[in-house]
């Protein structure tokens, strides 16, 4: 009876060990299933093309929002002679209002002289601006070069020549 004990035990742990097998076996493809559909869901979610997809206006927003940052991030800030321009154009338009305003009270309203007045104020200050901005343009002269535009020879190039 020893020996059938140790036959029926040995079958009952043969059969565990199967039951054992198998079970992890099931689980394993169950686990493995899990972690394909895991990824699949992870592959969806980071995948762009589907997020605009699904989300157009989001992504149209992100998108805008991302542009205006860098668009003021890498915004190009004006030079000192830009600055300097804006500043003068300003300040030239404040003197052409200052002056309209002050003829307005003075001469008569119903001619012509108001228009001929603005016409005329409109072209000074145009002109001033013009001729600003052509001398903010120009380089700067060589050291040894006179302002009226002639050149001078240097004075050993004058002996040179003399001799």
């Amino acid at each position: 009876m020893a020996e059938s004990n140790d036959i029926n035990g040995a079958e009952t742990l043969e059969r565990s060990s199967e039951e054992i097998r198998q079970n992890i076996s099931e689980k394993l493809e169950s686990l493995s299933k899990t972690v394909d559909q895991l990824g699949a869901r992870v592959q969806e979610t980071f995948d762009w093309r589907e997020q605009v997809v699904r989300h157009p206006y989001m992504t149209l927003g992100a998108a805008a929002g991302v542009g205006f940052l860098l668009a003021g991030i890498f915004k190009p800030s004006p030079s000192p002679g830009e600055r300097i321009m804006d500043a003068i154009g300003d300040t030239a338009e404040n003197i052409g209002d200052k002056l309209q305003s002050s003829f307005e009270g003075k001469i008569n309203k119903t001619g012509v002289v108001p228009n001929l007045m603005t016409t005329m104020g409109t072209i000074i200050l145009r002109s001033g601006i013009d001729f600003l901005l052509a001398k903010a343009a120009q380089p700067k002269s060589a050291p040894d070069m006179p302002t009226n535009g002639r050149h001078t020879r240097s004075h050993a190039s004058a002996t040179d020549q003399t001799g």
